[in-house]
């Protein structure tokens, strides 16, 4: 019972290693995903900041 114990989670850290050593393709969309989200967020943000810079300037 115990050696089976060791084997299975020896098993669970080659997994690990394998995904590790080369991820599957779904963490590089994820990833590709996040980053273009990042993107696209900065990019909004600043739109907001000048809409509310021109908005601060035409205040008398």
């Amino acid at each position: 019972m115990d050696s089976s114990g060791s084997s299975s989670k020896k098993q669970q850290v080659d997994e690990v290693r394998d995904i590790i050593s080369n991820p599957p393709m779904s963490l590089l969309w994820i990833s590709a995903l996040l980053n273009r989200g990042v993107k696209e967020l900065s990019i909004e943000s600043n739109r907001n900041l000048e809409i509310s810079t021109h908005s601060l300037c035409k205040i008398p």
